[in-house]
């Protein structure tokens, strides 16, 4: 397995589209699909 660097931005658009669980620090889960990013 070959392992390369890649930028966050360049995970984000890899996931767009695919299921994915966001856990926060209070225990907190949310479930859901990247539908799309907002450029800043």
């Amino acid at each position: 397995m070959s392992l390369r660097k890649q930028t966050p931005s360049d995970f984000l658009k890899q996931i767009i589209g695919r299921p994915v669980v966001v856990k926060l620090n209070s225990g907190v889960d949310y479930r859901g699909n990247v539908l799309m990013l907002h450029p800043h």
